[in-house]
């Protein structure tokens, strides 16, 4: 068989860039709980094999044919699954667009472990609401299939999911989803490639850290991202939050006064991951100055930023505060009206001194008595 050159070349290079993202990976895995990782590890023989492929050998089509088909209800989201022929992933995304006839910022968003296309729901559908389109992923491995234990138990599934490679692989997710959002022609239509900003929460946060330009080895900073929302961001020490001095846009820290750890469960299995509180707010100490902002919420704990219905049964996840469902829809209301505002504010052209003080104004206007905000 003749090889082509070129395309080794190009398979070689994808190969290097996929093993340097899983390095800076190895960096955070102190987020989600290393002890309770090795613990894992050692239960297992086969723990140097690597994790399945999410899609087989077979060439599928990157994308759709139509990412918005012509009589499709464009009130209601839109679910589509891309495939990324590089990596051999299938990702899910979920569209929501805006009511307007005029181009608009683009808003990705990157759901925490165990979590898919409903992640951060309350928050998405205001910032859709607010103007914007907004595009969730659902990550491979990472997702919500972590709670399919027809194969493996939950604590394996979580081993995959905290594996290095994922770290590393989620950014790309990211960047190929931006890329296909970009390039189609109906997406076109909508999306200003100007104003395009990121969020997500927990595993999402360290997704975005890195998008957003955290300079642990080699960036990862898309420059096409202009403004960045870590729902519940973590450095391990504030030597490492030292790697988002390097960071260029507006990036804002959201956590909560119990934003701590939480145990992932099911009727056999279970594990406690996270980092506390301090750790998360690292982050904002290690942000240039001029481009942060940090949230903390009272009464809110890790799963309060997850935007989801946790009120139900089974319990997946432990919980720090005690809050009725109603109450925690005033949480999500709060947030969700809040981090509008900065999207409104950042994902604009040409905002100035004098928008950024009506913007804060605005933030303080919403807080509770013991919620605190910072910005400078």
């Amino acid at each position: 068989m003749i090889m082509n050159p070129t395309s080794e070349h190009s398979n070689l290079r994808r190969r290097q860039a996929l093993i340097r993202l899983s390095k800076i990976g190895a960096l955070f895995l102190g987020h989600y709980g290393f002890s309770a990782f090795a613990a894992t590890k050692s239960e297992r023989k086969t723990d140097n094999k690597p994790v399945a492929e999410t899609a087989s050998e077979t060439q599928l089509p990157t994308r759709p044919e139509r990412l918005i088909r012509p009589d499709a209800n464009l009130i209601a989201p839109l679910d589509h699954q891309l495939f990324n022929p590089a990596t051999k992933r299938k990702i899910g995304i979920r569209i929501r667009l805006p009511i307007t006839k005029e181009k608009t910022g683009l808003i990705l968003y990157s759901p925490g472990l165990g979590s898919g296309l409903n992640n951060g729901a309350p928050w998405c559908e205001v910032w859709r609401n607010a103007g914007f389109v907004v595009v969730t992923l659902s990550h491979p491995v990472t997702n919500d299939d972590i709670w399919d234990i027809s194969k493996q138990s939950l604590k394996s599934n979580l081993r995959d999911a905290l594996a290095f490679p994922q770290y590393g692989l989620r950014v790309t997710d990211c960047k190929f989803v931006l890329d296909v959002c970009l390039a189609d022609s109906d997406m076109k239509n909508f999306i200003d490639s100007e104003r395009v900003g990121i969020a997500g929460h927990s595993y999402g946060a360290l997704t975005v850290q890195s998008i957003a330009g955290q300079s642990n080895g080699p960036s990862q900073a898309d420059p096409r991202i202009k403004a960045a929302i870590a729902f519940s961001p973590t450095a391990m020490s504030p030597a490492a939050a030292n790697s988002m001095r390097t960071v260029k846009v507006p990036f804002f820290c959201v956590t909560g006064d119990h934003d701590n750890h939480v145990t992932f469960k099911n009727d056999t299995d279970s594990m406690r991951l996270g980092v506390e509180l301090n750790k998360r707010k690292y982050v904002y100490k290690g942000l240039p100055s001029g481009k942060r902002e940090q949230l903390v919420l009272t009464n809110a704990d890790h799963m309060s930023f997850a935007g989801e219905n946790l009120h139900g049964t089974p319990v997946k996840f432990s919980r720090d505060i005690t809050a009725t469902f109603e109450q925690e829809q005033q949480t999500w209301e709060k947030i969700s009206q809040i981090t509008s505002l900065f999207w409104q504010t950042h994902l604009r052209k040409n905002t100035t001194e004098a928008d950024l003080k009506k913007y804060r104004e605005a933030v303080k206007q919403r807080l509770g008595k013991d919620d605190e905000y910072i910005a400078d």
